[in-house]
């Protein structure tokens, strides 16, 4: 099994047991147990092919919620989803998930 079709299969079981909640990079290299170059070119493809999105957490200051983020730009200033607050935090995790159809 390549790696990319390892991790399309991760990821499709996040996205039924877990309502296409995004992972980290780490996840999907412990879970495929493929070498992290490989790992990295399977995302990169499925990146090109537009079957999965990168999606950027950022942690509120205030309120400790995570918030979600599409664009990698917002992050100059944002506003929490859950106490609407705003705060600057370039800090963010990236992470990976299915790319949901419109």
């Amino acid at each position: 099994m390549k790696a990319r079709e390892k991790i399309l299969y991760e990821l499709n079981k996040r996205f039924i047991c877990e309502r296409n909640e995004a992972v980290p990079i780490i996840y999907l290299i412990k879970k495929t147990n493929f070498e992290k170059k490989m790992v990295y070119q399977g995302i990169h493809e499925l990146l090109n092919m537009e079957l999965i999105e990168r999606v950027f957490i950022s942690v509120c200051p205030i309120c400790y919620e995570s918030n979600l983020h599409i664009n990698e730009s917002e992050f100059s200033i944002i506003r929490c989803n859950y106490c609407k607050e705003m705060y600057n935090n370039n800090d963010y995790i990236e992470k990976y998930r299915i790319k949901e159809e419109n």
